[in-house]
């Protein structure tokens, strides 16, 4: 009859054997956790609200990413000539599970827009200054739409997205570089969005709505709901246009960016 060693003791005999051959195994030492802000803004919460205060995280824009460790681009600081045409995208793969902290934290939006910035422009509409509600939609292939604010010294401006599935959507602040600037607070999982002029001069700013699951359309759009501070009729843009650093107006309405 064969009879069996119990586990505990052929582990105690492994571990006498090690040490007599003078080769004891030494713990692993841990490594420390590292986590990644997820978006654009300067609040306390991280994940379900607002991102570290970082401005390298503010700006969505960071060294890791859903591969791994991927490089962030280098900022652009010269525009493109007026000559060169629009970004191209590819299709975007639907996410079919509504998106956690742990996704946003990992979907580098900003580092994408930033990379095809140096291929060609990347499409911006200006809110319309007659609005304070817009029902709109995210472009089919990229699942995201920019919409551009002019906004005058000291101005504060909120913008609120309402769908029947609010949670599925984020919204990120940026400047005409595609990067955070101080007074851009978002939320995520709430997206709305926070922009407090702390500067001198107009600002043009721009609000990126991120839709993954592709949820909205001309079916079911979602809605921008706009609070000013000012009166957009009336503001001295005094030269500052939307058409700025990595983005463009298109001047009519294309296909590719339905």
């Amino acid at each position: 009859m064969r009879s069996f060693i119990p586990l505990g003791v052929l582990l105690t005999l492994g571990a006498v054997l090690l040490a007599q051959d003078g080769r004891v195994p030494r713990p692993r030492p841990s490594l420390p956790r590292v986590d990644r802000a997820p978006g654009m803004g300067d609040g306390p919460i991280r994940g379900e609200g607002q991102a570290d205060r970082s401005p390298r995280s503010e700006s969505g824009v960071g060294s890791r990413s859903r591969e791994g460790q991927r490089p962030a681009p280098p900022p652009m600081r010269t525009r493109l000539a007026d000559t060169v045409g629009f970004a191209t995208f590819g299709t975007r793969t639907r996410c079919t599970v509504m998106p956690t902290a742990m996704y946003w934290q990992r979907h580098d939006l900003m580092w994408e827009i930033r990379s095809h910035a140096r291929q060609g422009f990347i499409p911006v509409m200006p809110f319309p200054d007659d609005s304070s509600s817009f029902s709109h939609y995210a472009m089919y292939s990229t699942g995201w739409r920019v919409y551009g604010f002019l906004v005058p010294p000291g101005g504060s401006l909120r913008v609120d997205l309402q769908h029947a599935k609010p949670a599925w959507f984020r919204t990120i602040w940026c400047d005409k570089w595609g990067e955070y600037r101080p007074g851009m607070k978002v939320k995520i999982g709430d997206p709305s969005a926070l922009y407090q002029n702390p500067e001198s001069t107009v600002q043009a700013v721009y609000l990126v709505v991120d839709d993954p699951g592709q949820w909205s359309s001309e079916q079911d759009p979602y809605v921008l709901k706009v609070q000013r501070s000012w009166d957009p009729k009336a503001l001295n843009a005094d030269g500052v246009t939307l058409a700025a650093g990595i983005w463009n107006t298109p001047k009519t309405f294309l296909p590719e960016f339905r």
